[in-house]
């Protein structure tokens, strides 16, 4: 199994509308790309998150997976109309790995 974690950084100035539409955007990927076996996504609340604001968590079976996930689509498009144009330039945290 693979586990696929990502932290978002907000900009100041990203509207909650905005931010709403992002997570949105990422939950729908639950159904729009196949391999997804789990997906969630929210706003943080812990004071030990070094400024990230929101978090993704992504199952897949496999490493290809994965990849085919990296590049449908659907998730190049929530990335390129609801994630970058909320997330702070440097704000993208990604981290995977198999269990």
């Amino acid at each position: 199994m693979i586990q696929h974690l990502v932290l978002f950084r907000m900009r100041p100035d990203a509207s909650a509308d905005a931010v709403n539409e992002m997570l949105h955007r990422l939950n729908r990927l639950r159904d729009e790309v196949p391999g997804v076996l789990r997906l969630s996504c929210g706003a943080n609340f812990c004071s030990r998150a070094k400024g990230y604001t929101h978090g993704l968590a992504v199952e897949f079976d496999s490493p290809e997976a994965l990849e085919a996930y990296q590049v449908h689509s659907a998730h190049q498009a929530a990335l390129s109309e609801a994630i970058r144009p909320v997330v702070e330039a440097d704000g993208i945290l990604a981290l995977d790995y198999e269990f």
